[in-house]
C-alpha cells in the first residue's frame, strides 16, 4: 500500500496527497508539515474534501477560528464533510431566533441527529439546502470523476459574518468553563 500511495503521490494524484496527508497529520508530529504541504497542495488542485483535516490541524493547534474559516471554505468548495464542523456556527446563527420551535432545538444539542456521519442541521436553511446539493451530486461520488463534480453556486455559499464566528467561539468557551 505504502508503494502505491509513493507511486500515486509522485504522479500527483490529489487523492494520494489527501489521504496520505490526512493520515500523517493527526498521527505524526514530526511530519505534520509534509502531511500539511500535501494537504494544501490537494486543496489548491480543486480537492476540497482535504479542507476537512486542514480544519482539524488549525483546531489541534489550537487555532479554532482558522478551523472554522477552512470548513467554511471547505464547505463552499465541495467539502460535504466539513458539513458537520460548522454546526455550532448553525446554532449560533439561529441563537437569537424569535421561532421558539428554532430556539427549542437549539438549546437542546439532542435534537441534532449524525445521519450517514453528518449532522442533521434542522435549524439553518442555508445549511440544508448545501446538504441537499451535495446530496443530488451522486455521480461524482459514484465515479470520482472531476467532470461529474458540480460546484456549490454562489448564492447558496454559507457566508457568516466575523461576528458570528466570534460569538460562536465565545459560547464554545463559556460551555466548556461551566462543565469544568
Amino acid at each position: 500500500m505504502y508503494y502505491w500511495f509513493d507511486a500515486a503521490i509522485d504522479r500527483g494524484s490529489v487523492d494520494a496527497m489527501a489521504a496520505v496527508g490526512s493520515t500523517i497529520v493527526v498521527q505524526s508530529k514530526a511530519l505534520r508539515p509534509i502531511g500539511k504541504l500535501m494537504l494544501e497542495c490537494a486543496v489548491s488542485k480543486n480537492h476540497a474534501n482535504a479542507y476537512k483535516t486542514l480544519g482539524v490541524l488549525a483546531d489541534m493547534e489550537g487555532r479554532r477560528l482558522d478551523a472554522y474559516r477552512l470548513w467554511i471554505k471547505g464547505v463552499n468548495e465541495g467539502c460535504e464533510r466539513c458539513l458537520m464542523h460548522v454546526e455550532s456556527i448553525a446554532r449560533t446563527l439561529n441563537s437569537n431566533s424569535s421561532d421558539p420551535a428554532v430556539s427549542k432545538t437549539i438549546n437542546n444539542p439532542s435534537m441534532y441527529r449524525v445521519e450517514d456521519d453528518l449532522i442533521s442541521i434542522n435549524t439553518t436553511p442555508e445549511l440544508q439546502r448545501i446538504k441537499k446539493f451535495y446530496k443530488n451530486n451522486w455521480s461524482y461520488e459514484i465515479s470520482e470523476l472531476p467532470a461529474f463534480s458540480r460546484r456549490l453556486p454562489v448564492e447558496m455559499e454559507f457566508r457568516p459574518s466575523d461576528a458570528t464566528l466570534l460569538l460562536t467561539l465565545e459560547l464554545e468557551r463559556s460551555q466548556r468553563t461551566e462543565k469544568e
